[in-house]
């Protein structure tokens, strides 16, 4: 097998435009007065301002040609005071005034990459001081007041003024001053003035827009009004201004100042350049090559598929704080396209591509592409993307360019818009942008998600994904939760009810979410890009639907576990509640039936209507509407609880698991395995007809709910529950439109005999969302003793309930849960000692109780006690005996003994004890269990101990019980031997002789006496 990679290698044209930020390959230094004519130009560039004596006087003029660089330090200011400069740039090639941070312009000049970024105030400013300065195609940015006019009359046309505390200063103007064909944007002020207007001057057919501010009057009421008509302030509407305009949507404007009348549409500042205006492509997350020291990480499938991908967990892991710290990650191209042998093709962005470069584009010179590595926080992408536009025109001339944005690439673009303003983009085209957020990027923090490629383990993407800034900023946000149910719902018997935004971060931050990048997410959804003004950007959006998008997690009981997935209609990703949610004219919204999500930008009718809508022209393929009528989806879900191998069939085509991962290739079928539980989509709304063969795994049961789905609703559910298989079973059926699911056929040792298996219950809509089980109680009863014993057989009873679907099975076993048998009614435990009963019920949802425990003692025997004469103590002693207390009590006077077991049970025994001599003697009167009497019938043990100075002479014991039993037991002291005569069945006694002392005992048994020795 061999690795089909589309390799891409970068020209180095490429590298021109600013793939990769480069140190300037030479500069020229200025840290003095010019005081002479001098020209800058190309071959300097960039020219670093130093030191804050910089500037043009003695009545010298400074020529700039076309494309210059000029960069300041910080602090630092440049003009002309008793001198003038020329600066005229072309279309294409403006002359740019900027900060030294600015590696967009004239590259990295201070040499330290992306460490510092150019930002408002970094220099200080640009000041005209003498009536010859000529700026035409100049950009000034970054400065504290990007231009000043000092008692000067400049002539400034077709140029920009942006990222500014002050865009330009109009003070101490001269009469003749002309200012107009300028933009003046995304300022603090647009424009200041302090010193009224002198007549002459011409401040008109600017675009004033995306500042705080757009026209400041310092003076307030105690000068004449400044006169800013005929300018464009962002909307047709016109500036802003409680007083005077209200209901304006553009720039504010402070009080006296004259803007009525205003343009109403945006100045055409220079004709656009000839040829096509660029397009720029927008990958989403993963969607970028990264390479680790120089070698292919993501997406090298060939290490993978040969052997595992735990080596992305050593080359693609972040910190817990989101950043690489390791300098070994390099970007390579978009990724285009995906192949390697066994797999699935995956087509992302070539299709599209190629049909950007049959109508002519050609690639670095009319689109081009933005690489950026995806794992990061969106606002460092969102600022490299803004010198990746700065650099396309510079490359090309253009004011303006198209943006194709796909997926979390969107969101990327969204926040761009937002820090730099809407001036750069004329179409912006949206391909399955999660606007609000997608589920699945809370399933890759819960469970992993393997971004649809089925050799990739969920386990590594979990863990990696945690730590990835990117992954939180695509979940859903805060506004999906106010506009749709959450997409969490965990079991409670309060019913399911989705968690909340805050429920839903504590559920994953309980979970194991990093809580850092959490906050880091909020302060991205704070921009509320979601409802983000695009100004004049003709912006369009493309969505795919009508394929099953995961879009609710519901838990199984106990909340360890995932045990229903909910779907709705979408591009298998993004949901289209969230792929539509952005505030644009209906006529610029698109629609793609069965479009994936990962290959949506070249599915065929979607590249076309992006092409055409590039082109001005929107003709609909039969796959893609404006209208969500055809969205809606249908189909019927099977989740497997098993031991079980579960592979579908359709067309020759084929989902389920492979040796080398989990195979989907049967469009529009969602199959996931999670925790081993499978669960399964499988769509029947065109009449598709799929073959299910499941594989017993080992000896035991399996549990399989059928449910046909309407449009992300469950209507009715089949259940097949505790389906008992072997390693060798084969389960077939089919499904279909018009399928009734209610039999499978089922072949129990793989022998080829199938056997139908009838559906165990069938439930509707609401019961199909029962995931709580059943609740079984027991109940004992019999005559209860001490210590939670019972002292009479017990009878159990089990009563299930159910909130929902209701109870179809309630099982107990008596063996240890080896076997388990259906409870049909009440049954008696009549075994002493301990007795374990194990218990659970089963809804008809299919919701298995956990195994619980009913513990019985059960003791129905009262103690026994023997007796015996004591050669010690002179007297009979007593002992209680009992089948289960090993150490029963025994209380005794001088004429009963009471002896208790643990349980409760209690024997009483009267006697009668007399002393004559040297006889003893002994009569059992009677014996009470637990109450019950019996006397005993004529009974007497008689003991004669003679003893001389405590030595046993003669020792004598004999027991008469009416002719039933007779013992004699006679001792020869000098032999030191016992005689024992006891009495034959015929009569007669016999004799037997033995060594040493034997003691004749008495023992109660259920109420006769036993005796032996």
């Amino acid at each position: 097998m061999s690795c089909r990679f589309k390799l891409i290698f970068f020209s180095a044209q490429v590298f021109l435009v600013g793939f990769f930020v480069r140190p300037a390959a030479a500069s020229t230094e200025i840290s003095s007065a010019i005081f002479s004519d001098q020209t800058w130009d190309l071959a300097g560039s960039p020219y670093i301002i130093k030191g804050g004596n910089a500037g043009v006087g003695g009545g010298a003029t400074l020529t700039i040609e076309p494309g210059v660089v000029v960069k300041l330090e910080e602090n630092t200011q440049f003009g002309a005071g008793s001198g003038s400069i020329r600066a005229l740039g072309m279309p294409g090639q403006p002359i740019i005034f900027t900060s030294i941070f600015d590696d967009a312009a004239g590259g990295d000049t201070n040499g330290d990459g992306n460490a510092t970024l150019p930002t408002m105030g970094a220099w200080h400013r640009m000041v005209l001081g003498n009536d010859n300065n000529v700026l035409d195609h100049v950009e000034v940015k970054y400065g504290a007041y990007c231009m000043l006019g000092s008692f000067s009359k400049p002539t400034i046309t077709h140029s920009l003024f942006e990222h500014c505390g002050t865009g330009f200063d109009l003070s101490h103007l001269s009469a003749g001053a002309t200012m107009t064909d300028n933009t003046i944007r995304n300022n603090y002020y647009g424009v200041q003035a302090l010193v009224p207007f002198p007549d002459g001057v011409i401040f008109s057919n600017n675009n004033i827009t995306g500042n705080v501010v757009g026209f400041r009057n310092v003076l307030g009421s105690s000068g004449p009004p400044f006169d800013a008509r005929g300018n464009w302030w962002g909307h047709a509407s016109g500036p802003f201004n409680l007083a005077s305009n209200p209901q304006g949507q553009g720039n504010e404007v402070t009080d006296y100042v004259l803007f009525d009348p205003w343009l109403d549409t945006e100045v055409v500042t220079e004709p656009p350049p000839p040829g096509k205006r660029p397009v720029l492509i927008v990958p989403g997350i993963a969607g970028t090559d990264l390479f680790y020291n120089g070698r292919l990480s993501w997406p090298d499938l060939r290490r993978m598929f040969d052997t595992n991908d735990v080596f992305l967990l050593d080359e693609l892991a972040l910190n817990t704080e989101g950043n690489d710290n390791s300098n070994t990650i390099s970007l390579g191209d978009i990724i285009r396209d995906m192949n390697i042998d066994l797999l699935p093709d995956t087509d992302i962005f070539q299709d599209l591509i190629d049909s950007l470069e049959t109508d002519g584009y050609v690639a670095n010179q009319d689109y081009f592409v933005f690489p950026y590595d995806w794992r990061l926080n969106l606002d460092e992408s969102a600022n490299l993307l803004q010198k990746k536009i700065e650099q396309i025109k510079l490359l090309t001339g253009s004011s303006k360019i198209d943006i194709v944005a796909h997926s979390m690439g969107g969101l990327v673009v969204k926040d761009y818009l937002f820090g730099e303003g809407t001036q750069d983009i004329s179409k912006l085209i949206f391909v399955g942008t999660p606007h609000l957020g997608a589920p699945k990027a809370g399933k890759a923090l819960l469970i992993g998600y393997n971004f649809e490629i089925p050799i990739l383990n969920n386990q590594v993407m979990k863990l990696l994904s945690r730590n990835y800034p990117s992954v939180y900023q695509i979940l859903p946000s805060e506004t999906y939760f106010n506009s749709f149910s959450g997409y969490i719902v965990p079991s409670s018997f309060s019913g399911l009810t989705p968690l909340d935004y805050d429920q839903t971060k504590n559920w994953l931050m309980d979970r194991g979410a990093n809580g850092i990048l959490l906050a880091q997410a909020e302060n991205f959804f704070a921009k509320n890009l979601s409802h983000i003004d695009f100004g004049n950007i003709a912006v369009y959006n493309i969505a795919g639907c009508k394929i099953d998008t995961q879009a609710a997690y519901k838990y199984a009981f106990g909340n360890q576990s995932i045990g229903s997935i909910g779907y709705t209609t979408g591009d298998k990703t993004v949901p289209l509640a969230s792929a539509d949610a952005i505030n644009i004219p209906a006529s610029h919204k698109y629609y793609a039936k069965k479009a994936s999500h990962s290959e949506l930008p070249s599915t065929e009718g979607v590249r076309e209507l992006i092409v055409g809508i590039i082109n001005g022209n929107t003709e609909l393929a039969d796959n893609v509407s404006q209208s969500t009528q055809f969205c809606n989806i249908n189909g019927k879900t099977l989740k497997w609880h098993s031991p079980v191998e579960v592979q579908v069939y359709s067309q020759e085509k084929h989902s389920g698991p492979m040796v080398w991962g989990l195979e989907n290739g049967i469009d529009g079928v969602d199959y996931e395995i999670i925790d081993g539980e499978k669960f399964i989509f499988l769509p029947t709304d065109e009449g598709q007809e799929y073959q299910i063969v499941g594989k017993g795994e080992a000896q035991g049961t399996f549990d399989l709910l059928i449910s046909d789905n309407d449009n992300g609703a469950t209507s009715e559910t089949h259940v097949f529950n505790d389906v008992v298989i072997t390693p060798s079973s084969v389960i077939k059926f089919n499904v279909s439109d018009q399928s009734t699911d209610e039999f499978i056929d089922l072949d129990v040792s793989g022998s080829g005999d199938f056997q139908t298996v009838q559906s165990s219950a069938d439930l509707n809509g609401n019961q199909s969302e029962d995931l709580l089980p059943p609740e079984t109680q027991a109940t004992a009863s019999g005559i209860q003793g001490l210590n939670g014993w019972y002292r009479t057989d017990v009878q159990v009873s089990l009563s299930a309930t159910d909130d929902n679907s209701g109870v179809l099975v309630t099982k107990y076993s008596l063996d240890g849960g080896q076997n388990y048998l259906v409870y049909s009614g009440p049954f008696f435990i009549n075994q002493e000692g301990g007795t374990i009963v194990k218990y659970y019920s089963v809804d008809k949802a299919g919701n298995d109780e956990e195994v619980k425990i009913l513990n019985l003692h059960i003791d129905k025997t009262t103690p026994e006690i023997q007796t015996q004469f004591d050669l010690i103590a002179k007297d009979f002693v007593f002992q209680a005996i009992d089948n289960l207390d090993i150490a029963p009590l025994l209380l005794c006077t001088s004429t009963n003994c009471t002896a208790s077991d643990y349980a409760g049970n209690i024997t009483i025994l009267t006697f009668q004890k007399t002393k004559i001599l040297a006889t003893r003697n002994l009569k059992l009167a009677s014996i009470s269990y637990n109450g019950v009497i019996t006397n005993f019938q004529s009974n007497l043990l008689v003991i004669t101990l003679v003893e001389k100075s405590g030595v046993i002479v003669d020792f004598d014991q004999g027991f008469w019980l009416k002719s039933q039993q007779v013992v004699f037991i006679n001792l020869n002291k000098p032999k030191n031997q016992s005689t024992i005569y006891t009495l034959k069945s015929n009569g007669t006694l016999s004799k037997v002789l033995a060594s040493g002392i034997k003691f004749l005992q008495l023992s109660t048994e259920k109420g006769s006496i036993k005796s032996k020795y």
